[in-house]
């Protein structure tokens, strides 16, 4: 479970230990460059909109990963299909 507090949110330190269950290894820096991207309405925490649209968005097959953060989370994803 990525919201760890129950408040239907994901805020930036469980954003943080999602990426890192992932197996993603990213700096502190690239999760929050990361998280900003996602955060559309920039109140500082993810809704499952912001977070499902983003992810399935750098699954879509027909899109591909356009950067390395994003090919990085695909293959996290992808990984045992």
């Amino acid at each position: 479970m990525i919201c760890q507090d129950g408040n239907g949110k994901i805020g930036r330190d469980e954003f943080a230990a999602f990426i890192d269950e992932l197996g993603v290894t990213m700096t502190t820096e690239e999760v929050a460059m990361l998280f900003d991207t996602i955060d559309r309405d920039g109140n500082n925490s993810l809704c499952l909109d912001e977070f499902s649209e983003y992810f399935l968005d750098v699954l879509a097959e027909d899109r591909g990963a356009t950067t390395q953060i994003e090919a990085t989370l695909r293959t996290a994803f992808l990984k045992g299909e």
